[in-house]
């Protein structure tokens, strides 16, 4: 692909593209002083088990969907949420949002008056999840992207002369 036309085609992820191969080097670095240490509790099992976990959180459904339209949409009415995710079965939604707020990834306001309605918004650890994630299914779906160029130079910007 054209160096022109992969700049336009992701123009949107740009600022993130050029993160992501530093990002996954950090990781590596870290992993490797991490599992470089001696493990006598055998804490990395537990380690292993509480990602399983946090996983096994964004693999249910309609979470991922929540905290990404909540993150990009903001504070939203429930049925408002509902129809951002394509009306959704209302018990379903129901059952996420409790669970998120649960774990704290969003909150719940409940607005008196007639009829009563409840709001839904983003915690900062919802927030920051998503900051995460996010990176890593950009990658996923475009992870040939990174193998056929070298994404930093393609789109970091180019720098401007001192004057």
């Amino acid at each position: 692909m054209e160096e022109n036309k992969l700049r336009e085609d992701f123009s949107e992820w740009a600022e993130m593209i050029v993160l992501i191969p530093g990002i996954q080097k950090a990781v590596e670095n870290c992993l490797h002083r991490h599992l470089a240490k001696p493990d006598p509790d055998n804490r990395r099992h537990g380690e292993l088990e509480e990602l399983r976990g946090l996983l096994s959180i964004f693999q249910q459904k309609y979470t991922f969907d929540v905290i990404f339209v909540l993150n990009g949409m903001g504070t939203l009415f429930f049925n408002e949420l509902r129809a951002a995710l394509d009306n959704v079965n209302p018990t379903t939604l129901s059952r996420r949002l409790k669970e998120l707020e649960r774990l704290g990834y969003v909150t719940r306001v409940v607005e008196q008056g007639q009829p009563v309605r409840v709001s839904y918004g983003i915690t900062s650890k919802g927030r920051g999840t998503f900051g995460l994630l996010l990176p890593m299914l950009v990658y996923m779906q475009h992870a040939s992207l990174f193998d056929q160029v070298d994404v930093r130079k393609l789109f970091m910007p180019p720098k401007r002369p001192k004057s």
